[in-house]
């Protein structure tokens, strides 16, 4: 089955199940739009050896998923439909998928990876829209829950336009810059791994961070040392900083260093030999050593 035979499988399995249309969303419309700025460096569906890291970084955190290569395209219909889509269509196509911790559906079809959006929608997102932006469409709470401008673009499986709910993805893509889709401490908040995922789209694409970024990482020491910690794991920061060091080593610690977050960083791969270097083990020491002197005394130990 190719691409438009799927497309039209899933939304005739839409129009039969009464689930609203879905859109493509995130890296597809980004690299499109990015494309017709002139400005396109990936293939539109997402770097095979980029998908092939991320297959086994989900492999690390969530146990097994298949091992081939694969092409991967986001879909959402930004409600909670998503869920019984994804499964309807693997059932349908006798295909393998996995439910993932976050509530996200990856379809394995062929040479493809359809992951299904998870729904996630932030209670502070929520508030924060309805009440500053007098946002009161359901349908835009997922949008705006997700963490960067760049990646709330859509597009409708058979129409080439980039359709932007926020007014900003565009905007951020032209000016080249990562920026939250909601005041910074509202959108790291809810996902501290979004910090890393911010270097990583800098370093792929060669933007900056907006300063209310750095500003959260560099003034939230104690996000990455207390109770939340535990969110971070050695295998997605090792994983998300390698891949963005082979994007950009420069860009990678730049900005690693600007919000202090280099001891956060396990010492081990690609990582380390940055580190080494660059001359940076003693300060990395001494920043671990710092660090894990602020662990205690946030924890009154």
């Amino acid at each position: 089955m190719n691409l438009d035979d799927t497309y039209s499988k899933i939304l005739k399995i839409c129009e039969e199940n009464y689930i609203v249309e879905p859109y493509i969303v995130g890296g597809v419309p980004r690299v499109l739009y990015l494309d017709s700025i002139g400005e396109a460096q990936e293939d539109v569906f997402g770097s095979r050896k980029r998908v092939s890291r991320r297959l086994q970084m989900l492999q690390m955190e969530n146990g097994a998923v298949p091992e081939e290569d694969y092409r991967d395209i986001d879909i959402t219909t930004n409600d909670s439909d998503i869920t019984r889509l994804a499964i309807t269509l693997a059932d349908e196509l006798d295909s393998n998928f996995k439910l993932f911790s976050d509530g996200h559906v990856s379809v394995y079809l062929e040479d493809i990876m359809f992951d299904f959006s998870s729904n996630f929608v932030s209670d502070d997102v929520v508030e924060y829209i309805t009440k500053e932006l007098n946002i009161k469409d359901e349908r835009l709470f997922e949008v705006y829950s997700r963490e960067f401008t760049i990646n709330t673009l859509h597009k409708r499986f058979f129409d080439d336009e980039i359709i932007d709910f926020t007014n900003k993805g565009k905007e951020d893509l032209e000016a080249k810059i990562i920026r939250t889709s909601v005041p910074a401490e509202i959108s790291l908040n809810d996902d501290l791994r979004r910090i890393y995922r911010a270097i990583n789209f800098a370093a792929r694409y060669g933007f900056s961070i907006d300063d209310e970024i750095i500003d959260f990482a560099r003034n939230n020491r104690e996000s990455f040392t207390g109770e939340k910690k535990w969110a971070l794991k050695e295998a997605f920061l090792t994983s998300i900083v390698a891949e963005s060091i082979n994007d950009n080593a420069d860009t990678t610690m730049h900005y690693l260093s600007e919000m202090n977050l280099i001891p956060t960083v396990p010492l081990v791969g690609v990582f380390k030999e940055e580190v080494i270097k660059r001359r940076l083990v003693n300060k990395y020491l001494d920043d671990v050593i710092n660090l894990s002197e602020y662990k205690l005394k946030s924890l009154d130990i």
